[in-house]
């Protein structure tokens, strides 16, 4: 990089345009050279005939022609991060026949009716679940208005796992016979359940329902133990929620190998998989490719990359062709190891199968850059707008990421030459490029091109501490239901506030911790901006409804601070139940999840972006327990409504906000409704002077239902409904007087409460 630097820094210095002269041919020379193991990787990995499928068999050995893949990736080198230990592993499958056996072992030392009231305490009876709509994990419904959010496969750090042995089970014996058949059971086949899980003690049928969505997110629980995993699992089996008979089912595999990807049970990703494979082998659709994609990222997140490499391998023995997907996938995989060789290897392999994109590109580099390989993060830059890859060309992102090695490897002269030749080529840097050069030449001690620096980005409104940026960048949003991770700052200017309530909360309350996250997001609103959450005493009533095994569904999640409330209270009565909470604000819903990542409750909370009833019409969400409504009070009954076929007969409605804002169509509906009503008068959290009503009411059997027309409503409610929603959207710019608002329209809703006694 020594080729005309003096020449670019003066240039820059001076304020002058300048197109330095990168040595693209290094870019040639490392990659079209294709130095020691390259070549072997981009033309596929030797060896003879291919091996029986590894992951039908949940991979009882490691396949020869994989580990002759993974050598040449390596570059021939040896590596011992991510190296099986041996030629034989144990089989991930083998886990669940010890959890079976365990079971099995302990159901028969005790009388059979003992043993189920043992099992599965008994509650009420519930009615089945739910269904989906085409997308990967969950298909986001159309909400009003609203912009809608496109969630996928994401690929993310996570911390080593302990990876060598397959799960243990709590009470575990001896494991079965290496032979033992896992799809012998023709009953259990029959039922689309395999054999291995009808080894368990069998479901009453009076069980409680969850649905699809509600299993799963158990299942991203880091601290959750094999036996719950086999449970869980048996339950989504059973429930027949996972089948091979049509899409739905297939994107109830996706959904369950993501959960489990993310809560680090790669082993039992890795044993789904082959049971899914082992269920249908001639379906070969785009949801089944997913799930491979899937097991290959959660492989690469337990730091086994050669492993990773094994089910690309094994793909086509299978019928299905890597892809885009697929190299992004693994690529990530051996990124994350800290394999940039092997990186480069693959971007090069995926470049010439036609299966290389911007995507891939920019992980390549960015395992480069990590890992201080400078260099070869800049040659990659280099050659952007000559390479085949799709869709990759010279841009921002490529741009910085080459920035940000050159910062790491401390190259400032590299960095300000990346800076120049941006700025020649009419590409605008942002506040993460400019905050690594500017770091870049502080370290150097080069203050005076820091100086100038500062300057420009002052002059284009953007923040002028490196530090702070940089810091910001390396927060990352990151959900099973997201097709890629998020960087914060990405939807900082759609929702400040929230974010700094992110911010606040991981500065204030410890990881883990539910109460001092909630301690946290309460301070928030009291030191910094107010938060309208059920604090104080509303927290309090909300706690004392809740009953143990509710099903939960919530409209209306915001930071997430009511849920998080109700999966501690659930904790406290026993852990079963389910909470779903729907927002139509994408990048806050991003928020709340990420502060319940925080809080350690992901795997008790899912959160569904988009209307609430729009949810509940795809038929998703289940049957329903408890509804909290806490999201626009003046559309609470048009919700309601759409609500009532699937509350269950025990079912509770929890409406906060009625008074303050107000929901006056949500009162007549559910007077009109027979509903039976309480009013609880609670004040306003952290808002002296203001009143509120807490509604908790329960439904009419449904033969009692009258029939609803929406726009027979009383006149002087629809026009308070109108200038509620009129002064709740004035406040979301301009300050405004709620006391003076609810002295003026208190007196109506008093008087319809006086008139039923209430």
């Amino acid at each position: 990089m020594a080729v005309n630097q003096p020449q670019a820094l003066a240039a820059f210095v001076a304020g002058a345009t300048f197109v330095p002269a990168f040595p693209s041919a290094a870019l040639r020379g490392s990659l079209a050279g294709r130095p020691s193991g390259v070549a072997a990787a981009a033309s596929g990995p030797s060896g003879g005939a291919s091996p029986r499928p590894v992951l039908s068999r949940w991979w009882p050995v490691q396949s020869a022609r994989a580990a002759s893949g993974a050598s040449a990736l390596a570059g021939g080198a040896a590596s011992s991060r991510g190296a099986p230990q041996g030629a034989a592993r144990q089989p991930a499958a083998r886990s669940l026949r010890i959890v079976c056996a365990a079971a099995a072992t302990a159901a028969a030392s005790k009388t059979k009716g003992k043993a189920k009231k043992e099992e599965v305490e008994v509650v009420p009876k519930a009615a089945p679940k739910s269904k989906g709509k085409k997308e990967e994990v969950e298909a986001v419904p159309k909400s009003k208005g609203k912009k809608e959010e496109v969630e996928a496969a994401p690929k993310r750090k996570a911390k080593k796992e302990e990876v060598e042995a397959a799960p243990k089970s709590k009470a575990t014996k001896a494991a079965p016979a290496k032979g033992a058949k896992a799809t012998s059971d023709a009953s259990a086949s029959s039922a689309g359940l395999p054999a291995a899980y009808a080894e368990l003690p069998p479901l009453p049928e009076d069980r409680v329902r969850y649905s699809m969505g509600s299993l799963s997110t158990r299942l991203r629980s880091k601290t959750r133990d094999d036996d719950f995993v086999a449970k869980t699992l048996q339950q989504l089996y059973q429930d027949g929620i996972l089948h091979t008979k049509d899409d739905d089912g297939f994107k109830a595999y996706v959904s369950t190998l993501r959960s489990l990807e993310y809560g680090g049970h790669w082993q039992w990703a890795v044993q789904v998989l082959g049971e899914m494979r082992d269920a249908n082998p001639d379906v070969k659709n785009e949801h089944a490719q997913v799930c491979h994609h899937v097991v290959i990222s959660a492989i690469g997140k337990a730091e086994l990359w050669q492993r990773a490499l094994e089910v690309m391998e094994d793909m086509p023995s299978a019928g299905f062709k890597p892809d885009f997907e697929t190299y992004q996938a693994l690529a990530t995989a051996v990124s994350r190891n800290g394999q940039w060789q092997a990186a480069l290897s693959l971007i090069v392999r995926g470049i010439d199968e036609r299966q290389a994109n911007h995507e891939s590109y920019c992980i390549a580099m960015m395992a480069c850059a990590r890992e201080n390989a400078w260099e070869a993060a800049v040659a990659l830059l280099a050659g952007a707008d000559d390479t085949t890859a799709h869709e990759t060309q010279k841009d921002e992102i490529l741009y910085g990421i080459a920035a940000y090695a050159c910062m790491q490897a401390k190259q400032w002269e590299a960095a300000v030459q990346l800076f120049a030749d941006m700025k020649a080529s009419k590409i605008d840097p942002d506040a993460t490029c400019y905050a690594c050069v500017q770091s870049a030449c502080k370290a150097a001690g080069k203050s005076e091109i820091a100086d100038k620096l500062t300057k420009q980005m002052a002059d284009h409104g953007m923040r002028e501490e490196a530090k702070e940026i940089l810091a910001e960048s390396m927060i990352v949003l990151d959900t099973p239901e997201m097709r890629n991770p998020i960087p914060i700052f990405a939807i900082a200017d759609m929702c400040q506030k929230e974010v700094g309530v992110l911010k606040f909360v991981q500065s204030r309350s410890k990881r883990g911790d539910v109460d001092s996250v909630l301690a946290a997001l309460e301070s928030f609103a009291a030191e910094r901006k107010w938060l309208k959450v059920q604090g104080d005493e509303k927290r309090i009533l909300l706690e004392k409804t809740l009953r143990h095994g509710d099903r939960i569904v919530e409209m209306g999640c915001y930071v997430g601070y009511s849920s998080m409330v109700m999966a501690r209270r659930i904790r406290q009565l026993g852990g079963e139940g389910s909470i779903t909470s729907c927002d139509v604000d994408a990048p806050v819903a991003y928020i709340a999840r990420a502060i319940h990542q925080w809080a350690g409750i992901e795997g008790e909370v899912q959160i569904r972006v988009g209307a609430a009833h729009d949810w509940i019409l795809t038929g998703q969400l289940g049957e329903i327990d408890f509804l909290l409504l806490d999201h626009r009070g003046t559309i609470y009954h048009e919700d309601l409504h759409v609500a009532e076929d699937k509350l269950s007969e025990k079912a509770i409605v929890w409406a906060d906000n009625v008074l303050h804002p107000g929901a006056p169509l949500f009162l007549n509906y559910i007077d009109v409704q027979g509903y039976t009503i309480e009013i609880h008068e609670l004040q306003e959290f952290m808002k002296e002077g203001l009143d509120d009503w807490v509604v908790i009411c329960t439904p009419p059997r449904k033969e009692d239902r009258k029939k609803w027309v929406k726009d027979d409503q009383p006149q002087e409610f629809r026009r308070l409904s109108a200038e509620i929603d009129a002064i709740s959207w004035r406040s979301q710019s301009h300050s405004v007087d709620w006391i003076g608002f609810q002295e003026r329209v208190s007196p109506i809703f008093m008087e319809w409460r006086k008139e039923r006694g209430l």
